[in-house]
């Protein structure tokens, strides 16, 4: 009796289904000759490089030299952050790796040869993620990420560049293909974020009407995020930011020059800090993601609550179809935390039943089909039961309710 011959494309199908189990994917590797490159191409298509394990890896594809034309993203991490453990490694491997687009550095200290390295032999990389690394200046941050000539996505979560270092003008151009920026809290001295600041924000710069997606987080500052919306706001068609207070009462030492900001009213303070801050240059937007991690509990009395309603307020898109909302404040049933005010409170999402308490009057005038027109849905991110939260919109918003905007997820 003949057995069935599986085709190699249905195989390959079916292994595509194990993309995150890497020991089902070892196994099938070594079931068949047929199966070896689907599973190959799975198991080496995302690999994480520590400064000790570089030099295995590069053994391995020397041996091996067709596993280097399947890695598509490479992330070199480092277990403590800023140690120079990474000028140690010889980087010539990573000149194997030409189809590598999505390049991911964590912890790591860019400068010497890590900086030359990564310039050098990964041109292809289009999505350029970086968190918590250290630069030896602004410029070196900035030569960085306008090295890759088809860079598309650039990712900045927190880093920190050397305090004493003096800006070194002008900074390098972004490369023409931009397409999405998301930067968290950049822990940079004022001179040389106002300067990140100017290089991202510039109108002369040719990526900036390239520009549709944006994501920022806003902590203690909210002018870099006013400066990058007055300057490409009006290009942009996603847009995600993210509102955090609660650090007032974490005891966490900010950016030094920030401390005469008064508690515990800081998105307040901050949205006065810039008039006319308003999203309403952002015209063209699809899509908005409205994050907000508030200090205190969802109350009446948070006087944090009310920016919700402002900030949705501002938006006056024709082309906005999807709005996405989250809030983080301190659980109300949780009151141990109260009896200190020095007591780090931890934020969750806040309850369906708590957030009743929002202006809804104000956030459901500003999803009228007079205001946005396009709009299909808004998404309510919260926690426990929905049954109240939903009867209580269903009751006062007929209107949007019947039109299935609501959705609490």
């Amino acid at each position: 009796m003949t057995v069935p011959h599986l085709p190699a494309e249905l195989s390959d199908h079916v292994i595509d289904y194990l993309h995150n189990d890497s020991q089902t994917l070892a196994a099938c590797a070594l079931t068949c000759r047929q199966w070896l490159p689907a599973a190959r191409y799975h198991v080496f298509g995302v690999i994480t490089l520590y400064a000790g394990t570089c030099k295995t890896f590069a053994q391995l594809i020397a041996a091996s030299p067709e596993l280097a034309l399947v890695v598509r993203s490479v992330e070199l991490s480092s277990l403590i952050q800023s140690s120079r453990i990474w000028q140690t490694v010889d980087f010539t491997f990573l000149h194997s790796l030409t189809s590598v687009t999505c390049l991911r550095l964590s912890k790591v200290r860019l400068e010497g040869v890590v900086f030359d390295a990564l310039v050098q032999a990964l041109p292809g990389v289009s999505q350029l993620l970086i968190e918590s690394c250290w630069f030896a200046s602004l410029h070196d941050f900035a030569s960085l990420a306008a090295s890759f000539p088809h860079l598309q996505d650039l990712t900045v979560l927190p880093c920190v560049a050397r305090p004493t270092a003096e800006v070194t003008l002008p900074l390098p151009p972004l490369q023409v293909g931009l397409r999405s920026i998301a930067f968290g809290d950049l822990e940079f001295d004022q001179q040389p974020l106002n300067a990140l600041i100017n290089w991202l924000a510039n109108p002369r710069t040719p990526s900036s009407q390239g520009l549709i997606n944006l994501s920022t987080l806003v902590v203690w500052r909210i002018w870099p995020t006013h400066a990058l919306l007055e300057n490409f706001g009006v290009h942009l068609q996603h847009l995600e930011l993210i509102v955090r207070t609660e650090m007032a009462f974490s005891g966490k030492q900010h950016h030094r020059h920030m401390c005469n900001i008064s508690y515990p009213n800081i998105s307040s303070a901050l949205l006065r800090k810039v008039p006319g801050f308003s999203l309403s240059e952002c015209a063209n937007l699809q899509t908005f993601t409205l994050h907000m991690w508030l200090a205190g509990m969802c109350v009446e009395t948070n006087q944090d609550l009310p920016w919700i309603a402002v900030l949705l307020s501002q938006l006056r898109s024709p082309h906005l179809c999807q709005i996405t909302f989250s809030l983080h404040t301190e659980d109300m049933q949780d009151l141990r935390t109260l009896a200190s005010e020095n007591a780090i409170r931890k934020l969750t999402k806040t309850r369906y039943t708590d957030m009743v308490v929002l202006n809804w009057d104000s956030i459901c005038a500003s999803l009228s089909r007079d205001n946005l027109p396009s709009l299909e849905a808004f998404k309510i991110e919260g926690a426990g039961p929905k049954d109240s939260l939903s009867q209580f919109l269903q009751n006062r918003y007929p209107d949007l309710y019947s039109r299935g905007v609501f959705d609490l997820v």
